[in-house]
């Protein structure tokens, strides 16, 4: 089982110390066990903070946390490489508009999964206008691509259009239509047959 990390603030290296015996106590009730940071472990350590330090890519400062510029440019970076690798593919094989890797709503699916995981992981950051920031950068991105999609497929008719969007056709989903059976086919030949027999019977009877 993985371990998890957590952070101890406190005023004074005393009250951190008590802190720290009432979080294992805590711990211990759940059968899980806390490295020390006084003693000498690359697991875990303490120290003053005097402005600001860094946990989980997050930069802590006077009750104001935001996801530290490295994290921030990783997710950037991410966007930027997943629109430039379909931009590559999309300008070299659009000429084959059945392919999914080229579809709009493919690409756009794993952008807004890779802002959702990053957002998920970040949640408890509460510095807004580094976030809206982030946000601006991102649309920016994603409105680069959909204008590039645009002119490159203003020419193409609907249907190309449409795969290329990554809705598919009806009439190329493969059809599973039902069949007969031959000898289920002719048993039940046989059966409308015998039945026309006997209502001929019984008209010739009433006759």
């Amino acid at each position: 089982m993985g371990g998890s990390i957590f952070v101890l603030l406190a005023p004074s290296q005393t009250a951190l110390r008590e802190g720290y015996q009432e979080a294992k106590r805590l711990l211990a009730v759940h059968g899980f066990e806390a490295y020390d940071p006084w003693a000498e472990n690359e697991k875990s350590s303490f120290g003053h903070v005097r402005t600001s330090f860094e946990f989980l890519g997050c930069q802590i400062s006077l009750g104001i946390v935001i996801p530290d510029s490295k994290s921030r440019k990783k997710l950037r970076k991410r966007i930027s490489s997943i629109i430039n690798e379909w931009k590559f593919d999309f300008d070299k094989n659009a000429s084959d508009p059945g392919s999914a890797t080229l579809a709009l709503g493919t690409v756009l699916t794993k952008i807004c999964n890779t802002v959702l995981g990053w957002a998920n992981s970040h949640r408890f950051c509460n510095f807004q206008s580094a976030i809206t920031q982030l946000d601006h950068d991102i649309s920016g991105s994603v409105c680069g691509m959909l204008r590039h999609f645009a002119k490159t497929t203003s020419t193409l008719d609907p249907t190309a259009l449409r795969r290329l969007s990554g809705i598919p056709l009806l009439t190329e989903v493969e059809l599973r239509t039902l069949t007969w059976h031959s000898s289920r086919a002719e048993r039940m030949k046989r059966k409308g047959h015998q039945a026309k027999i006997d209502q001929s019977a019984m008209g010739s009877r009433k006759d």
